[in-house]
Protein backbone atom coordinates (compact mmCIF):
# COMPACT_ATOMS: atom_id res chain seq x y z
CA UNK A 1 0.00 0.00 0.00
CA UNK A 2 1.44 3.03 -0.77
CA UNK A 3 -0.01 5.87 1.58
CA UNK A 4 0.16 9.74 0.97
CA UNK A 5 -0.10 11.21 3.95
CA UNK A 6 0.88 14.94 2.31
CA UNK A 7 -0.13 15.45 -0.71
CA UNK A 8 0.89 18.34 -3.11
CA UNK A 9 1.95 18.21 -6.96
CA UNK A 10 5.41 19.46 -5.81
CA UNK A 11 6.37 16.89 -3.26
CA UNK A 12 4.29 14.30 -5.44
CA UNK A 13 6.33 14.41 -8.65
CA UNK A 14 9.54 12.65 -7.00
CA UNK A 15 7.04 9.85 -5.76
CA UNK A 16 6.05 9.11 -9.18
CA UNK A 17 9.61 9.46 -10.86
CA UNK A 18 10.53 7.39 -8.11
CA UNK A 19 8.00 4.89 -8.90
CA UNK A 20 7.76 4.85 -12.43
CA UNK A 21 9.62 1.75 -13.26
CA UNK A 22 7.08 -0.23 -10.63
CA UNK A 23 4.53 1.33 -12.00
CA UNK A 24 4.69 0.60 -15.26
CA UNK A 25 6.52 -2.49 -15.66
CA UNK A 26 5.80 -5.91 -16.38
CA UNK A 27 2.23 -7.38 -14.88
CA UNK A 28 -0.65 -4.86 -14.86
CA UNK A 29 -1.56 -4.30 -11.14
CA UNK A 30 -3.52 -1.64 -9.71
CA UNK A 31 -2.52 -0.05 -6.09
CA UNK A 32 -5.01 0.33 -3.40
CA UNK A 33 -4.22 3.62 -1.53
CA UNK A 34 -5.58 5.70 1.16
CA UNK A 35 -5.77 9.77 0.25
CA UNK A 36 -7.21 12.21 3.41
CA UNK A 37 -10.29 13.55 2.16
CA UNK A 38 -8.81 17.28 2.36
CA UNK A 39 -6.58 16.20 -0.62
CA UNK A 40 -8.68 14.37 -2.75
CA UNK A 41 -8.74 16.67 -5.42
CA UNK A 42 -5.30 17.83 -5.13
CA UNK A 43 -4.94 13.87 -5.64
CA UNK A 44 -6.77 13.70 -8.72
CA UNK A 45 -5.49 16.45 -10.30
CA UNK A 46 -1.96 15.56 -9.99
CA UNK A 47 -3.29 12.21 -11.25
CA UNK A 48 -4.90 13.73 -14.15
CA UNK A 49 -1.58 15.42 -15.17
CA UNK A 50 0.09 12.33 -15.37
CA UNK A 51 -2.36 10.35 -17.23
CA UNK A 52 -2.64 8.00 -14.46
CA UNK A 53 -6.45 6.92 -13.90
CA UNK A 54 -8.14 6.82 -10.39
CA UNK A 55 -11.15 5.00 -9.09
CA UNK A 56 -12.76 6.12 -5.99
CA UNK A 57 -13.93 2.92 -3.70
CA UNK A 58 -14.85 4.05 -0.73
CA UNK A 59 -13.77 6.12 2.82
CA UNK A 60 -12.15 4.99 5.97
CA UNK A 61 -14.37 6.06 8.71
CA UNK A 62 -13.69 6.04 12.81
CA UNK A 63 -15.77 2.86 14.04
CA UNK A 64 -15.22 -1.20 14.15
CA UNK A 65 -17.41 -2.34 11.58
CA UNK A 66 -17.12 -3.00 7.87
CA UNK A 67 -19.69 -1.72 5.46
CA UNK A 68 -20.27 -2.19 2.33
CA UNK A 69 -22.62 -0.02 -0.84
CA UNK A 70 -23.81 -1.62 -3.89
CA UNK A 71 -23.87 0.02 -7.19
CA UNK A 72 -27.86 1.08 -6.05
CA UNK A 73 -26.67 2.90 -2.77
CA UNK A 74 -27.80 -0.07 -0.39
CA UNK A 75 -25.52 0.02 2.31
CA UNK A 76 -25.04 -3.59 4.69
CA UNK A 77 -22.00 -4.51 7.39
CA UNK A 78 -19.79 -6.72 6.25
CA UNK A 79 -18.80 -9.77 8.16
CA UNK A 80 -15.38 -11.04 7.48
CA UNK A 81 -14.94 -14.65 7.21
CA UNK A 82 -12.30 -17.10 6.27
CA UNK A 83 -11.80 -19.45 3.48
CA UNK A 84 -13.15 -22.52 4.83
CA UNK A 85 -11.37 -25.08 3.94
CA UNK A 86 -13.65 -27.89 5.02
CA UNK A 87 -16.55 -26.79 3.66
CA UNK A 88 -18.88 -28.89 0.80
Amino acid sequence: ILALDVLSTSNLQPMLEKWSLPLSAGDDYELCMTVPAQHQAAFEAAMQQQDVPVTWIGMIEQGEQVRAMSPNGDVDAYVARGYDHFAN
